[in-house]
């Protein structure tokens, strides 16, 4: 099949193959016989349910879940989930619902009845991750924190068991034995009602599917010592909360991280030792920007409360108490521009508000990293930059039907739209633009301006070379979407944090390795000859 997929699966007794293409399309149809493309694009849709019935699939989107009817090409527009989003699906035998939602609620449908909230995870257990239906009606749950449980049709827990520190990702059953795999690789197989473990094998790999127990021992025993890379890559940083905004500081040693209700933090880089943690607040922290000097640190707020904190002495200043902001930052000048949910932006200057008409309804706010300037999204997609500190003027750069996302660095601006990514100068001259996957989440353009990153839904990092004709890098980043990117001032780190509640930092020095040197370097981790390893077999190229 031609094409870039994004997860697969079968469904039913094997007779079925379902896809998901990178461009978000369903695709179905039944082993030995031609394929067919369902009709109408799933917008923003993220990743197949990892349990699927005769006809029928679960596709996670931004707000909602969407339920596709393979033979009639129907999709079902689901939202039980009210004020926050859906985390994890599945589908029972019975032909009932299961949606896991990132306000740690459990809710079922029954088939022509109504959505029922049968749980609330503790607050221990995180996010769902996963959800696999049982027999019996019964419900495999799995965690952002590595717990593994089994819920009774009305949500009472009838095992429970920490598997592990990386989320629950993927299972197989049979029986009373559940294989479980964790993000962090390792794979484990638990026995419900004895509640033991059976087996576990560290460090197999990054899991995307499914495997059964006989599987389970046979990789274990291949490739126990072999797949744990010789360090930790990427270095990743558990938050314990859904992140929403990431920003370096000017000296490249720390970064900003909001995470949870109206919580802000700051860790050091080298470490992730925790440097600095906001009070919690009532509602989620939209941004985070440091100053020019990196003393002071701006958290904006989707509640009342909009502050300063001076990180010397913790000391919070705040800055406005009537009125939610979704977008903050620092202009050149020290003044701190605020975008509201209202048509206008409030400028704070030494504590003072002013409160400006043009541009209006600021989407997303940004500063140009380097410190040149302030780059904005308004109304009817109208991209705007601010490079004046003294005039604090704005000027139009064009209009970007579609865009949802903008980021700067140097004297460019990224704009990132539903299927293309592309580059303006600041002087309004368009300078590159390349396809891009749907379902942006967010963007951030290096210091230089010559490498964009671009995250989705389905927790992928994209990172573009200005100039070049598609990704120099795809990495599956984090298994649920990614909400915040950053690159640190001098360029060497890429921040990517997601709904997973990790925080990982991608060296941008591998991007532009000697290709030999990468190869020795992987041959002396593995301790393999990578030539055996991708020789060509019989209708297979190799390059």
């Amino acid at each position: 099949a031609p094409g870039r997929w994004s997860r697969g699966a079968f469904a039913g007794a094997g007779d079925r193959v379902i896809l998901v293409d990178q461009n978000l399309w369903v695709h179905a149809w039944a082993v030995d016989a031609a394929p067919a493309r369902l009709d109408g694009r799933l917008n923003r849709a993220g990743t197949l349910a990892h349990s699927l019935l005769p006809g029928r699939a679960a596709v996670l989107a931004s707000r909602a879940a969407l339920l596709v009817d393979v033979d009639r090409g129907a999709v079902e527009l689901l939202t039980p989930c009210r004020d926050a989003a859906p985390q994890a699906v599945g589908l029972e035998e019975s032909g009932a619902v299961v949606v896991g939602c990132n306000d740690q609620s459990m809710i079922r449908r029954v088939p022509g009845g109504q959505w029922t909230r049968i749980r609330v995870l503790d607050d221990d257990d995180g996010l769902p991750s996963l959800i696999q239906p049982l027999a019996g009606g019964q419900i495999l749950v799995g965690t952002v924190s590595g717990t593994a449980m089994v819920l009774s049709p009305g949500g009472e827990v009838l095992a429970r068991r920490r598997l592990g520190e990386d989320a629950v990702v993927t299972a197989s059953t049979q029986g009373d034995l559940v294989v479980v795999g964790l993000s962090g690789g390792d794979l484990l197989a638990w026995d419900i009602v004895a509640d033991v473990v059976t087996a576990s094998f560290r460090g197999v790999g990054t899991l995307t599917a499914w495997v059964g127990e006989r599987r389970l021992r046979v990789l274990g025993d291949a490739v126990e010592d072999r797949m744990a890379p010789a360090h930790a890559y990427p270095q990743g940083l558990r938050v314990g909360a859904g992140v929403s905004a990431l920003a370096f500081a000017p000296d490249n040693a720390h970064i900003a991280v909001a995470a949870g209700e109206g919580l802000a933090s700051v860790y050091r880089v080298a470490d992730g030792r925790l440097r600095f943690r906001s009070a919690e607040g009532e509602d989620v922290v939209k941004d985070v920007a440091f100053d020019a000097a990196g003393g002071r640190l701006l958290v904006a707020s989707a509640g009342l409360l909009q502050r300063v904190f001076r990180l010397g002495n913790n000391q919070a200043t705040l800055l406005s108490r009537d009125e939610a902001w979704r977008r903050a930052a620092f202009a050149p000048d020290g003044s701190i521009i605020g975008a509201p949910y209202k048509p206008d932006y409030v400028r704070v200057v030494e504590g003072r508000a002013e409160r400006r008409e043009q541009p209006r309804g600021f989407s997303d706010l940004e500063s140009l990293l380097g410190g040149t300037g302030l780059v904005g999204l308004g109304g009817e997609d109208v991209l705007y930059l601010s490079d004046d500190p003294e005039a604090q003027q704005w000027r139009e750069l064009g209009r970007f039907p579609g865009a949802i996302g903008v980021a700067g660095g140097g004297r460019r601006v990224a704009v990132a739209l539903d299927d293309r990514v592309s580059t303006i100068d600041v002087d309004g001259r368009a300078t590159w633009s390349t396809p891009a996957p749907a379902g942006g989440t967010d963007l951030a353009v290096s210091a230089d301006g010559q490498w964009v990153a671009l995250g989705t839904i389905d927790g992928a990092v994209h990172v573009y070379r200005v100039g070049e004709a598609g990704p120099r890098a795809t990495m599956r980043a984090h298994w649920a979407r990614v909400a915040a990117l950053a690159f640190s001032p001098d360029g060497h780190w890429l921040a990517s944090g997601g709904w997973d509640e990790e925080v990982r930092l991608w060296s941008m020095a591998a991007l532009t390795v000697d290709p030999d040197a990468a190869v020795r370097e992987a041959e002396a981790a593995w301790g393999r000859d990578l030539d055996a390893i991708l020789s060509a077999g019989p209708g297979v190229e190799a390059r």
